[in-house]
This record gives C-alpha cells, structure tokens and sequence, in this order.
C-alpha cells in the first residue's frame, strides 16, 4: 500500500473518531445542563405532578421544604401542600375538640389559614383544595 493510501486511511478514521468525539462531548453537555437545571428546582415538575395528583401532599410538602424551589411554576405546589397541612392541623384541633380538650382557637387560627391560601390560588389550586377541604373553603 502506498503512503498516500496509508495518509488517507489515517486521516478518514480520525476524520470520523473526532465527530464521534464532538457528538459525544455535545451530548454530554446537554445531559449536564439538564441535570443542573432540574437541581435548580430540587427535584422535577413530573416528580411534583405526581405528588399533586396522587394526593400525595405530605411528601410534596417535605420535597417542597427540603428544596425550596422559586417561581410561578411552583405556586401550584406550595399552595395545595400547605393548604393540606392547614386542613390538617384543622382536623386535628377539631378532633381534640371534640374529644374535650381546648383546642376551639387553634382550629379557628387553622382554618383562617387554609382559607387565605384558597384565596390566593388559582382554579386549579382550588379545586385540588376543595377535593380534601370540602365545605371548609366554599
């Protein structure tokens, strides 16, 4: 084989093993930008949708709190988990309530909290609300 034919073997194959190389550094950066993006926001939207629509608003509320991701995008989130947690602590006083205890302010300082929340959410929000507050909020 002749030294030009040998020259362009030698160059072709680094000609494709260099695309192969900026194809694979590109990819990686991209994967890499994605990554970091979704560690801006501590977790995913999907991983936040499934809490929300699992009625999961316990563990979206830890995520939430662990992670304290910003911005319009994440209201949804914030104002259904604590909504839940005010509703929770509501049928929590009111149970004590019930049960003899005196726990007739706190169910009241409760209960004005999930409706300042209910207030302040979009329709979206407040039907989530509404599906575990009930008459609590309409």
């Amino acid at each position: 084989m002749s030294k030009k034919a040998k020259l362009g073997i030698y160059i072709g194959v680094t000609a494709v093993l260099l695309i192969f190389l900026a194809l694979t550094v590109t990819s990686s950066i991209s994967l890499i930008t994605e990554k970091l993006d979704e560690r801006n926001w501590g977790q995913s939207i999907e991983d936040y949708d499934y809490d929300l629509y699992e009625g999961e608003y316990d563990s979206m509320r830890s995520s939430l709190s662990l992670h304290q991701p910003e911005g319009e995008e994440f209201d949804l989130y914030w104002n259904v988990a604590d909504a839940y947690r005010y509703y929770s602590q509501y049928s929590f006083w009111t149970l004590a309530r019930e049960q003899g205890l005196d726990g007739a302010d706190e169910a009241a300082r409760y209960r004005g909290l999930l409706l300042s929340v209910y207030e302040k959410s979009d329709a979206q929000a407040r039907e989530i609300i509404e599906g575990f507050a009930g008459e609590l909020v309409q």
